[in-house]
């Protein structure tokens, strides 16, 4: 309908981006329409420009666009809104042939809003000066990943323009006495006020020729996130601790509690749990949250993954009713839309989600859930509590608890699967429409199996 009217009148450049944002290929159709659509057009695929190496076009697709871009006397510049620097296979190269162009590329991107450095090497204090200078509103994304062991760029870390940080961050081993060498006391005290998302992950020190040139680090300190009262941290927008240890205790969370605000929380991610003091924290304080990744694990981690999973131990072992807990914090929530939770042992996952969707008033749209692969237990862990799979009258369980919801997605065992997505009025459809509709992987558990053979068996005969 909207390609029909392109045909009679020529759409204003926000309709045209309008399109380009919700609808690709009746975008890349009204191209097809004439020239002058094309070159009405043109200027969107400029608005988020990319340099790297990382895929098989990404140099000779950015050598061109860096020449128009070096162009003074070129519009090119003026339709960039998002400039993304990284990652580089090659950052010798990087250093060589494009670091010199970005103070150049810096002054003809003239209408930024965005940059973000996914480049291990330091973003030079003039580069980065002059990116103040010259967008003193706009924001910088940093994400550090593979960093090659080295330290934390104080310029960048401190920047006022730093939106995101998204970093892998080093620590050693836990001693006898618990604490640990760690880089998140600097971050605690470094990042700027106006930071909205952390998205951080651990790396162990390995090694005594490691470990000692860790400790020579001078930023480097014993502790976690351990906060004093008056200390003031960041109101988040979204919060990732993800592989790695962050030994929240109850004192660390009821102080990072009063910190801050929690009430711009939109995103929590925690794929390998936390302690329940943390959750019991946010509660009726991430009262907007709108998406949650919780995963749970049960199993003996220096047998089963090379990092360290917090939430397996401390969880299960807390002393408390960690089902109230988490019902609790759904309950504070206004309106979730969205859940992926993960239990390693299914039985229990199940008890876990009666407590959760309850909590949650149908505000779900939608919905994860895994039992992580199935229980391989070794014999120092404890026992599977039950069956290896779900029947379908448990999956359709879920479906009840959590009516409109707009995708499911249900992993059970190491090949049970259910998928099953649903629009308009098909959220609220009855169970067994949405149980019919969905897509299905299920291997058939022993009883039906039995079942299938008797009957199969009466035929014969």
């Amino acid at each position: 309908m909207y390609l029909n009217k392109c045909f009679t009148s020529f759409p204003s450049s926000d309709h045209t981006c309008q399109v380009y944002d919700t609808d690709r290929k009746a975008f890349f159709n009204f191209r097809l329409v004439s020239k002058a659509c094309r070159n009405e057009s043109q200027y969107l695929f400029f608005r988020n420009f990319k340099i790297h190496d990382r895929t098989l076009l990404g140099p000779s697709l950015s050598s061109p666009m860096l020449e128009r871009l070096r162009d003074r006397n070129g519009k090119t510049g003026e339709y960039v809104r998002h400039l993304k620097i990284g990652p580089f296979k090659d950052e010798d190269k990087f250093k060589l042939e494009i670091l010199p162009l970005l103070e150049t590329i810096l002054r003809s991107v003239s209408n930024l809003q965005d940059l973000t450095w996914r480049v291990n090497c330091e973003l030079p204090p003039a580069l980065l000066n002059l990116f103040y200078e010259l967008y003193p509103s706009a924001h910088l994304h940093w994400i550090l990943k593979n960093r090659r062991f080295h330290p934390l760029d104080h310029s960048l870390l401190s920047s006022p323009q730093l939106y995101t940080l998204d970093a892998e961050i080093y620590a050693t081993m836990p001693e006898q006495t618990g604490h640990s060498l760690s880089e998140l006391e600097y971050i605690k005290n470094t990042v700027p006020n106006g930071l909205q998302v952390l998205r951080l992950s651990t790396i162990d020190v390995d090694g005594l020729v490691q470990r000692a040139q860790f400790e020579n680090w001078e930023y480097v300190k014993y502790g976690h996130f351990d906060f004093k009262p008056g200390d003031q941290f960041p109101a988040l927008s979204e919060l990732a601790l993800r592989q790695g240890d962050f030994a929240l205790t109850e004192q660390n969370c009821n102080l990072w509690a009063r910190t801050t605000s929690w009430e711009r929380l939109e995103r929590l991610d925690l794929p390998n749990g936390t302690s329940p003091q943390f959750i019991a924290s946010l509660t009726n304080r991430a009262i907007n949250l709108k998406y949650l990744r919780f995963h749970i694990s049960t199993t003996n981690f220096m047998t089963r993954r090379q990092y360290r999973p917090y939430s397996g131990g401390n969880w299960l072992n807390a002393g408390v009713d960690t089902m109230s807990i988490m019902a609790r914090f759904l309950a504070s929530i206004k309106s979730l839309h969205t859940l992926d939770f993960a239990y390693e042992d299914n039985e229990t996952l199940m008890r876990y989600l009666r407590f959760m969707l309850q909590s949650l008033h149908g505000s779900l749209k939608s919905l994860t859930i895994s039992d992580m692969g199935g229980y391989d237990y070794f014999p120092m862990d404890p026992l599977p509590s039950g069956k290896p799979y779900w029947d379908p009258e448990q999956y359709q369980e879920v479906l009840e608890l959590a009516p409109g919801l707009e995708h499911f997605d249900a992993r059970i065992g190491t090949t049970n699967k259910v998928v099953g997505d649903w629009q308009g009025e098909d959220r609220y459809a009855d169970v067994k429409k949405k149980w019919r509709t969905a897509k299905k992987t299920i291997t058939a558990s022993p009883k039906m199996k039995t079942q299938r053979a008797k009957r199969a068996q009466r035929m014969i005969l």
